[in-house]
């Protein structure tokens, strides 16, 4: 009986480690409809690009700022991560909608790395392997994921071309969400 009872105490901790694992992952029902505006900006913990000179790094490996990649337009910053399956899922997505703004927009698809299990080498390979190059990537070796009040994947941060806060999606975003926040900018 006493092993039964450890038994089911494993299984249940096991049962919500996992979970909590997934749940840090962000999940398709902390997003809006498609018909609704993207999460409430009104976050404690996000800061203006203005309040906060983030720093990420290109492939190359060359700081660059937040700000910077903006030049003046709106930004959309996605964090996320390869072992993420819901950033996996929404990348298509934001492929798309990227590259049909052209330069009107600047995107950054911030991967936040820890040297272990995501890295920078890792996630160029991954990025080759399924077909996502071309992809503006940049890479969070510093946490400014956390700055930002970032705990989840992806999340997604909509800056005005002025670098306020105007949408913030935690979860997955799709793509008429997206370009309806990016609409309301241009």
């Amino acid at each position: 009986m006493r092993k039964t009872h450890r038994g089911i105490v494993a299984l249940f901790a096991f049962a919500l480690a996992v979970a909590g694992l997934c749940a840090g992952c962000g999940s398709p029902g902390a997003q809006p409809d498609a018909g609704g505006d993207a999460a409430s900006t009104e976050r404690p913990g996000i800061a203006d690009l203005a309040d906060y000179e983030a720093i990420v790094y290109n492939d190359a490996g060359e700081g660059v700022r937040l700000s910077a990649i903006a030049d003046g337009k709106p930004l959309v910053v996605n964090f996320w991560a390869t072992w993420c399956p819901y950033c996996v899922e929404e990348i298509p997505d934001f492929q798309e909608v990227s590259s049909g703004y052209g330069d009107k927009i600047a995107f950054a698809f911030v991967d936040v790395v820890d040297g272990a299990e995501e890295t920078q080498e890792g996630t160029a390979e991954w990025l080759a392997e399924y077909g996502f190059e071309g992809l503006p990537v940049y890479y969070d070796n510093d946490l400014v994921a956390r700055d930002f009040g970032v705990y989840a994947f992806p999340t997604t941060i909509i800056f005005s071309a002025d670098g306020e806060v105007s949408a913030l999606c935690v979860g997955i975003m799709d793509s008429v969400t997206l370009q309806k926040e990016i609409d309301k900018l241009l």
